[in-house]
């Protein structure tokens, strides 16, 4: 073994040891899923200083119109590729397939990050014609624009100024690999009152499965606040950001049960994705979804959408 191999597992025996020993709270809160008719300035400032665990809006989209336009994007040939994941081995598929743009964070991992950029406008057009008239992210931009008091917009690149993706379409095909769902976090940090990482999802097609929790958006109400609670539980919370079968059995084990929603097209739904979340797998059908992430960066400055 080299010696900076040594030095890894040495660290890592160390942090199971200092969990062994005094972690075990993970600080499950008792915040709730709120279910409201449109987005508001009370209710989204409730979920930015994790009062509330998610947002659920019904019928935010006609339900008809958003089976119709997921169908669209599922049978699009063009621009579909699989969203990779970080493993134990690498990086791996996923359960999820994005339709006609790249994630940020994956183009950059592949250097693409460039060519990220020059996809955004025709990502864009896609999208839109796909949809009609202007598509369902851009509803959601202006929504959020017009209730948070600092405004909304797309975030940019700081040198070029080109806009990021305000969204990225997501499918899901059944059957998936994870029959329980992939428990994850897509920004793992402490959670604060003053900034933080969220997601919208609007759904457009959901699953027609015998078992009804096939699709279903599970949630862990885990909340902590500050580094030395991420120190004393690190290797179970370090397991947040990869895809591992052993660490996902050992995450449903420690985490408990979660908080869930049955999404149904149409609905739009708010979380923080620095909180533990997973899809419930399913055996069959189409799970087709527009997420956008966005950043509170605190008082005085805009939410920025991204992806």
């Amino acid at each position: 073994m080299s010696s900076r191999s040594a030095r890894l597992a040495a660290i890592q025996r160390m942090f199971l040891e200092v969990e062994q020993r005094w972690g075990g709270n993970l600080n499950r809160d008792n915040s709730k899923i709120e279910t409201i008719d449109r987005i508001d300035r009370d209710a989204l400032g409730r979920l930015l200083r994790h009062e509330s665990l998610a947002i659920r809006i019904r019928n935010y989209l006609d339900p008809q119109a958003a089976r119709e336009l997921g169908q669209r994007i599922a049978f699009e040939k063009d621009g579909v590729q699989n969203w990779t994941v970080s493993s134990v081995r690498g990086l791996e598929s996923s359960d999820v397939e994005v339709a006609f743009g790249t994630p940020f964070n994956v183009a950059c991992a592949n250097g693409r990050d460039r060519e990220y950029y020059d996809n955004v406008s025709n990502a864009t057009a896609k999208l839109r014609a796909l949809s009609g008239l202007g598509s369902p992210l851009d509803r959601l931009r202006s929504d959020l624009d017009d209730v948070w008091p600092d405004g909304a917009s797309v975030a940019r690149d700081n040198e070029s100024k080109m806009p990021r993706h305000s969204g990225l379409t997501r499918i899901m095909r059944g059957p998936t690999r994870w029959k329980q769902g992939f428990i994850h976090v897509d920004e793992l940090a402490p959670l604060s009152t003053s900034s933080g990482l969220f997601s919208a999802n609007i759904y457009l097609l959901m699953p027609e499965v015998d078992d009804s929790a096939g699709g279903n958006l599970e949630i862990w109400p885990l909340s902590w606040r500050w580094r030395y609670q991420f120190y004393l539980n690190a290797p179970t919370l370090s397991a947040l950001t990869i895809q591992d079968r052993f660490a996902q059995f050992r995450l449903r084990e420690r985490l408990g049960a979660p908080l869930l929603i049955h999404p149904e097209a149409g609905d739009l739904v708010l979380l923080c994705v620095q909180r533990p979340h997973a899809v419930a797998g399913f055996g069959s059908g189409l799970r087709v979804s527009l997420q956008s992430f966005f950043a509170h960066q605190g008082p005085g400055r805009p939410l920025l959408l991204e992806n």
